[in-house]
């Protein structure tokens, strides 16, 4: 889908069910897809405004999730931790992810990171 216009932009708390309806679209569910959704959400609503999340965004739907939390590793160096990037399989290869990690690599910069980690698993 080359030519659309994405948007990359930080998650607002309001945005909260949209993600986790986003999330139960893309990822299996472990063993029950209501207790999944209800974990997520809970995750995501304690993480919000501590951990950094990040939209991709064509037509106003959700098309990628980023989440990443600022942290010190042992040696006392600033890390951006990417630990969760979410895109549909179907829509790999279209640069979703990169302008993610873009946009992520700008705002570790901003903070003062000294490395963005992303884990990849």
């Amino acid at each position: 889908m080359e030519g659309k216009i994405m948007e990359i932009r930080e998650m607002q708390k309001n945005e909260i069910a949209q993600v986790v309806e986003y999330y139960s679209g893309i990822v299996p569910p472990r063993e029950n897809k209501e207790e999944d959704q209800r974990n997520f959400e809970n995750e995501i609503s304690k993480a919000f405004g501590s951990d950094h999340m990040l939209l991709a965004l064509e037509d106003n739907k959700i098309v990628g999730f980023l989440r990443s939390q600022i942290q010190l590793n042992q040696d006392g160096k600033k890390v951006d931790r990417v630990i969760m990037l979410l895109i549909p399989l179907d829509r790999l290869g279209e640069g979703i992810g990169g302008q993610l990690i873009e946009r992520e690599r700008e705002y570790a910069k901003i903070k003062g990171a000294d490395v963005l980690d992303i884990e990849i698993g």
